[in-house]
Parts: structure tokens; C-alpha cells; sequence
């Protein structure tokens, strides 16, 4: 819609042409100077501010302004509209404003709709995966690869296709835990139920890392399995610090019952209770 309005807080339009019913919901006649409603009501009170804020910056500077905003409708529904307005002349004192207002709604929605999908994306792969691979598992037991998604050479320090080459996806395994994969795959494939599996791979480095993995069977391809695995060596490292601790303490507690259970005249108890204390013993010598 096109309009002319006086530069005050009310916007009040001297003119405004007929595609505001449309997007306001109001008339002109109900729109203009000599109606019942000002534009600047239907301008959303969190963005009031905003709206006069950017147009007297740019009136001062002799600018042309551009703004997204919103609008409350006659139905009381919630609008975005894109204004694009400058400042022409005076009239009675008052600056004068002639622009266009469209309503970018839609797009906003879209925009928006955008943002969160691509938020639920990036939330959904930060928390259960690194990388997800297709995998094709033979009856005889062969594992092939049909695709990879994600940092799969970054955390392996293997491509693909060097994979491939290296007779398997198997043969990165630690040597300790390829039972374990090799089990869950044939249970996955047979009883058509989604598995979660732990285990440790060796990096092209030598490195070891731990892997978690989720799996779960193609709808259409009983030899076709989906795995989504996150890196969760650091996770295995600081539990193996706990225990280490853990086993610390208990040696030192142990060292500590040994030696004052060798020194004379002192022996250390532990109760019932769970409770500790160093009884000063007394030798029948001197009873």
C-alpha cells in the first residue's frame, strides 16, 4: 500500500491507497486523517519504539529508510510488514513522510520455520551424532559401505575409500572388541530391533577411541543398516579417571590400615558400623 503521512507519533496518513484493507484490515477512509484509527495503533507495541527510533535517524540524516515490523490487525492477527519511506516536506511544522508498506508475513514464516529446522538439525546431530554410516552386511558376514555422512575420516583418520580398501570396517576395530560389533550386526539384522553398542577402534595413528553407535534396519533392505555413531572418548577417559581415583583412594586406605596395624602398641579397627577409630592396645604384659 502506498501512503503520505505527517510525522508524528500517530503516523497520520493524509493519504493511503485502497491495498491497505488487505493488509490492515481498515479502509482509507477509516485509515486517513479524518478516521477513527491511526496507523500507528496498529503498529505492535514491542516494535513501537523501534519504528519511530529508525525513521527520525533517517529523517535527520535525509535518508531513506527501510524497516521490518509488525502489525496488529482489525482481527486482531499479528502481521509483518517491510516499509520503505523518506521524507518529502513540511507541512504546519510537521515533516512528510511518502512511502510503501507490503506484507512480508509469509516470508517471515518461512524465514522463521527455516531457523528452527535448521535448529532442531543442529541440536539432533550435536546430541546423538558425529557421523552416520549405510551399511550393507552379507550373509556371510562381510561388511561393505554404501554411504558416509558427517566427520567420519576426521575421527577415524580413514576416508571411505580407504576403508573399503582395507578389507572392512572391521579391521579398524580394536582387537579386543570386534566380537562385539560383529555380534550386534548379525542380532540387528536379524531380529529387525535397533541395537546400541560400545567399543573401541584404532586410528590410522594408532590412536584409540571409543565410538557409540545406534543402529537400526532399512524398512526395504533386510541387508541394509543405518548406524549413527558419536566419539565418546572423552566421556570413557574421565569415568576412567574416576575409577583410577577411586582405586587410589582405596590402596591409600589400605597402606594406611597396614601401617598402623604395624605400629607398636596401636592397632586400627574397623566396626560393625562401618565406622573407624585407632584403639591404643595394650599388651597383657602390663595388665
Amino acid at each position: 500500500m502506498a501512503y503520505r503521512c505527517k510525522n508524528d507519533e500517530f503516523w497520520t496518513m493524509e493519504f493511503i491507497s485502497d491495498g491497505c484493507y488487505e493488509i490492515t484490515g481498515y479502509s482509507p477512509q477509516e485509515l486517513n486523517e479524518s478516521g477513527f484509527i491511526r496507523y500507528g495503533n496498529l503498529i505492535h507495541p514491542d516494535d513501537k519504539v523501534y519504528v519511530w527510533e529508525q525513521t527520525q535517524k533517517a529523517i535527520q540524516n535525509n535518508k531513506q529508510f527501510e524497516l521490518e515490523y509488525r502489525i496488529v490487525t482489525r482481527n486482531n492477527r499479528i502481521k509483518w510488514v517491510w516499509e520503505r519511506g523518506v521524507s518529502v516536506d513540511q507541512t504546519e511544522g510537521k515533516q512528510i513522510i511518502e512511502g510503501f508498506i507490503s506484507d512480508i508475513t509469509k516470508r517471515k514464516q518461512a524465514e522463521q520455520g527455516l531457523i528452527e529446522s535448521e535448529e532442531r538439525h543442529r541440536t539432533i546431530s550435536n546430541l546423538i551424532m558425529d557421523f552416520a554410516v549405510a551399511i550393507h552386511l552379507s550373509d556371510e558376514g562381510k561388511i561393505a559401505f554404501k554411504w558416509v555422512y558427517g566427520p567420519f575420516k576426521e575421527i577415524t583418520g580413514y576416508s571411505q575409500k580407504e576403508i573399503e580398501n582395507h578389507n572392512g570396517f572391521l579391521e579398524i576395530l580394536h582387537p579386543e572388541d570386534k566380537n562385539i560389533l560383529v555380534v550386534e550386526l548379525k542380532k540387528l539384522k536379524e531380529k529387525r530391533e535397533p541395537v546400541l553398542v560400545e567399543f573401541k577402534i584404532l586410528k590410522k595413528t594408532g590412536e584409540i577411541r571409543w565410538l557409540k553407535g545406534y543402529g537400526n534396519t532399512s524398512q526395504d533392505n533386510l541387508s541394509l543398516l543405518y548406524f549413527a555413531f558419536q566419539d565418546i572418548t572423552d566421556q570413557k577417559n574421565a569415568e576412567f579417571q574416576k575409577i583410577k581415583l577411586f582405586e587410589d583412594l582405596l590402596e591409600s586406605e589400605a597402606k594406611f590400615i597396614a601401617f598402623m596395624n604395624n605400629l607398636p602398641g596401636y592397632t586400627y579397627i574397623k566396626d560393625d558400623q562401618k565406622k573407624t577409630s585407632i584403639c591404643e592396645f595394650v599388651s597383657q604384659n602390663f595388665s
